[in-house]
């Protein structure tokens, strides 16, 4: 039986750290849901802002994706590929496309979440806190129009973790406990 892991959340939850430690502690192979999205607007001569905003008004940018991540699945699955898919929306993917599949949600406060990003990227917080917000609402408001589906609604995931008192080995222990315990 092949294995199938999503993690998801928002910018600065820790997502990236986590699904690289999963990944490797179990073997899976990484999907990354926002280099696919960055290879898309690189085709458009776009930055990852600029298609983001573009994807606003164009449901058919959220569509294509959608379809490359599960075809991307679904041929891994094939072969026989135990998979770790990361991104915003990787749970609701899975779970729309009737995938079995162990879903993670990772968040954190909004302060830690910009601060993360900060030491990532640089920048001012008051800029990052300002960004976070309108990518997040531009999210939602794209997510719920294209899917009816709101990204605020946990209901799909097997666990949920709040990163912002943990450091990364407690977050990646407990996400390895849960995984060791699914039964799939």
């Amino acid at each position: 039986m092949e294995v199938i892991v999503s993690i998801s959340g928002p910018p600065g939850s820790g997502k990236t750290t986590l699904a690289e430690a999963i990944s490797q502690r179990f073997g899976l192979e990484p999907v990354l849901i926002g280099q696919i999205f960055r290879e898309m607007a690189k085709e458009r001569g776009m930055d990852l802002a600029e298609l983001g905003r573009y994807a606003e008004s164009h449901p058919e940018v959220d569509i294509e994706l959608d379809k490359q991540v599960i075809e991307r699945v679904m041929h891994g699955m094939k072969e026989g590929r135990n998979m770790l898919l990361e991104g915003r929306l990787a749970g609701f993917m899975l779970h729309r496309a009737k995938i079995p599949s162990f879903r993670i949600y990772i968040t954190a406060r909004p302060e830690i979440r910009a601060e993360r990003i900060k030491k990532r990227e640089g920048g001012s917080l008051d800029a990052i806190m300002k960004d976070m917000e309108e990518r997040e609402k531009s999210e939602r408001e794209r997510y719920f129009s294209v899917y009816s589906f709101d990204i605020n609604d946990m209901s799909i995931y097997d666990l949920l973790i709040d990163s912002s008192d943990m450091d990364v080995e407690a977050v990646v222990r407990e996400a390895a406990e849960a995984l060791e315990g699914w039964k799939g």
